[in-house]
């Protein structure tokens, strides 16, 4: 046998002993399967330029068990070795697995970020939750000229009644004195939030100061018309 032949005979020899295929040494080495069929078959011709070659020498010697050097010079002195070209590149294996680590990253913060949005995002760009518990109704008569309006504020930053800005508390509750005009007085309390919208609810309250007879108090008597006898 020749020098190639006998690395051929070498090569099946080895893969025998491990009890590797040429498809399970191409998955676990990461050379192309269609370069090792290449060196099982001795078509050299058609292998890929030097260090290429040499570098799957090494890589086969590391699996099989063998000192790829003595190998690697008796294929170069037989020429088996192609002289690397300018635009030669690195050769695919097909089966080689993908590094796909980075990906799976990027898809786990991906859907992190998804899943905040969809669960923080109506809360960030969502309207105030605005509540008016005094009064209760949406129209109120009272007898006093002020009226202690109460309510409760979520998912908000400011409260205005009428425009009056309102302070409110840690536990979102709010209560605002009012000064009322009377008969009707219409009030508008509104919530407002930095990068969401507004809400607004209206309330109408009725002032009737009371009257002499509601407070208890015996209208005036009418005083008579004096009248002068004629004559006198």
């Amino acid at each position: 046998m020749d020098e190639e032949h006998d690395f051929k005979t070498f090569f099946a020899e080895r893969l025998k002993a491990r009890g590797y295929t040429l498809r399970k040494l191409s998955e676990i080495s990461g050379i192309a399967l269609d370069h090792l069929e290449n060196l099982a078959e001795g078509r050299y011709d058609e292998l890929p330029p030097a260090p290429y070659l040499r570098g799957y020498l090494e890589r086969i010697g590391e699996l099989l068990a063998f000192d790829p050097n003595p190998w690697w010079e008796q294929l170069k002195q037989g020429s088996a070795a192609q002289r690397p070209g300018p635009t030669d590149a690195l050769p695919v294996n097909r089966f080689a697995p993908r590094p796909v680590t980075r990906y799976v990253w990027a898809a786990v913060v991906i859907a992190i970020v998804i899943g905040y949005l969809v669960v923080r995002l109506p809360k960030i760009l969502g309207r105030p939750d605005l509540a008016v518990t005094a009064p209760a109704a949406a129209t109120v008569t009272v007898s006093e000229p002020a009226f202690t309006l109460q309510g409760h504020l979520g998912n908000g930053d400011r409260v205005f009644v009428n425009g009056e800005p309102v302070t409110v508390a840690s536990d979102g509750s709010w209560h605002y004195q009012l000064p009322l005009e009377p008969h009707l007085n219409t009030v508008t309390v509104s919530a407002k939030k930095f990068l969401g919208g507004e809400t607004s609810i209206t309330r109408q309250i009725i002032y009737e100061p009371p009257t002499a007879t509601s407070t208890g108090q015996a209208p005036a008597s009418p005083v008579p018309a004096t009248t002068s006898t004629p004559g006198r």
